[in-house]
């Protein structure tokens, strides 16, 4: 497909995705902002900078909204540099002017109206650097996200589909670095999220003891660190929408004009949902995760203490009978009849206020901490997947030997119950769904990687008899196999060798009895490769 035969719907669809992704990611940052602004406010109580957080979602909107434009002023020239100037003029003013009027209209006219020394001493001051400093990050990372975004597009799949890259030096895809960035963001807030539950006083002091403050879960930053994560869901759904929609336009697949709307309406249906059951859920449980897991071990050790009694219970009835062989009998012992005794009438207590640990309250504890060692592992394993490298030093290490064995055979049971689980659903989907007419079908995916070697070759085969057909060599219906490749072979005579290899290839696939091994494919797949160049080359000719 040419970056020429891409419909209106797909560019409108681009764009639709692009802003709505931008304003995602500005509200994000805004968020960020906010839990960076409640840990300042810690530190420095009498200092209240809440502006920063609009400041920040206006550099991160105009920043989106400048990044087409820039992308087409030659980087370093003299528009470029006019451009960037006026830009960062217009920040560092329009930052003081924001400052100042935080502070009162009569305070922020005094200062303008004093001379300039004690004007510029006013202008470059503490409060000053902070906020510039939030918003020149806030830039940066405005510009990674676009970036991303571009990457995204189109324009950039067909890039990547002949075999080039858009980004060089870089091999992991779009999606998998947005996800990295994100999470790189939400861990910093994470790290001060969990600061600002610490009596910074009682962790000077040492006093571990009252270090932790008993604050609600949304306070604190907690809400807007909770906003930041949800809205990042919210982005990796469009971003899976982006490369599906891709996907169907390269295949010439018409998209609904709805879709987009749609997508996003379910996301958000979604996050409200989620967002709805997080504000539900305690956090304030009477049992901690380490009393959750002495309650759950206690258990354990009751039962074995169980077992053990009657295996001993069991050992004393059998050395009993055995006593029994030998002529002696087990001691009876006579039972003492105390002596009557009148009752006495005791003084009432009142009973003592028990606290029992509801049953209730104990699954919700198994069920957050569970979720949370979940989420957990999740997060771990995303991690390990992007850092190859630290995976491959904790694989050298004999000491983590077996712990990759237990993962691969986690792994192996869940592949395997995965796949039982779907072939039962499929089998009972197969039993209550209605009998289809004969020349009905429907389109599916066409993965490469459940082809089997044989269905590999005929592939590429077939892809290049639609390449040819495309470049103005189109095979006739009467022409066999060896009969093609000789027409090739004269149009192209520099692709000989590689035609008479795919065509053999072919032949041996379609008529030879004998299995086709996965070198074979692999080799197919590299010629192809070549050929597709050749007949491009050929087309622009």
């Amino acid at each position: 497909m040419r970056a020429s035969e891409i419909t209106r719907q797909t560019r409108a669809n681009e764009r639709r995705f692009r802003l709505m992704a931008s304003v995602l990611v500005a509200l994000m940052l805004a968020c960020a902002a906010a839990t960076v602004v409640t840990f300042l406010t810690r530190l420095v109580p009498a200092w209240q900078p809440w502006y920063l957080v609009g400041v920040c979602l206006l550099v991160s909107l105009d920043t989106f909204y400048n990044h087409s434009r820039f992308k087409e002023i030659d980087l370093f020239s003299r528009e470029w540099l006019i451009a960037v100037g006026a830009q960062l003029i217009l920040l560092f003013i329009g930052l003081r002017v924001v400052i100042g009027g935080s502070h009162g209209l009569s305070t922020f006219w005094g200062e303008v109206s004093a001379g300039w020394r004690e004007f510029l001493n006013s202008f470059l001051s503490v409060e000053y650097f902070i906020g510039l400093g939030m918003c020149i990050l806030t830039w940066l990372i405005s510009l990674g996200f676009a970036g991303l975004f571009e990457e995204m597009g189109i324009d950039a799949e067909l890039i990547r589909q002949e075999g080039y890259a858009v980004t060089p030096g870089e091999n992991r895809s779009p999606r998998e670095r947005l996800l990295h960035l994100v999470f790189s963001v939400g861990a910093i807030l994470v790290l001060l999220t969990g600061l600002l539950r610490l009596d910074f006083r009682a962790v000077q002091g040492g006093i571990w003891k009252d270090a932790v403050l008993d604050v609600p879960s949304f306070s604190n930053g907690g809400l807007s660190t909770l906003l930041y994560f949800l809205l990042g869901l919210a982005l990796f759904s469009l971003t899976h929408w982006s490369d599906l929609n891709n996907r169907w336009s390269i295949n010439r697949i018409p998209s609904p004009p709805g879709m987009l709307a749609s997508w996003a309406f379910y996301s958000l249906l979604f996050l409200t949902l989620l967002t709805a059951l997080v504000s539900l859920l305690p956090t304030t449980y009477s049992l901690g995760f380490l009393a959750s897991l002495g309650y759950l071990l206690n258990l354990v050790i009751y039962f074995l203490f169980l077992v053990v009694q009657f295996l001993v219970a069991l050992f004393l009835l059998l050395m009993g009978l055995l006593s029994l062989l030998f002529g002696q009998e087990p001691p009876v012992e006579q039972a003492e009849w105390p002596a009557f005794q009148p009752d006495r009438l005791l003084p009432e207590v009142a009973p003592s206020v028990a606290t029992p640990v509801p049953w209730v309250e104990v699954a919700k504890s198994f069920v957050f901490w569970g979720l949370f060692l979940f989420v957990l592992v999740f997060a771990l394993v995303q991690y390990l997947r992007l850092h190859e490298q630290v995976l491959q030093v904790m694989r050298q290490r004999p000491s983590l030997t077996w712990l990759f064995a237990l993962w691969e055979r986690l792994r192996f049971l869940w592949k395997r119950a995965q796949k039982e689980v779907g072939q039962a659903v499929k089998a009972g989907l197969e039993r209550i769904r209605p009998r289809r007419e004969p020349g009905w079908s429907m389109g599916a995916w066409l993965s490469l990687r459940k082809l089997t070697p044989r269905q590999t070759v005929f592939f590429y085969y077939h892809a290049l008899l639609r390449r040819s057909s495309e470049s103005g060599l189109a095979r006739h219906p009467s022409q066999t196999p060896a009969e093609f490749a000789v027409r090739l072979d004269s149009a192209l005579p520099e692709a000989e060798p590689d035609v008479e290899a795919l065509t053999g290839a072919f032949i041996e696939a379609r008529y030879a009895p004998q299995p086709v091994q996965p070198e074979q494919a692999s080799r197919a797949r590299e010629i192809w490769e070549h050929l597709r160049k050749l007949l491009r080359k050929k087309k622009t000719d």
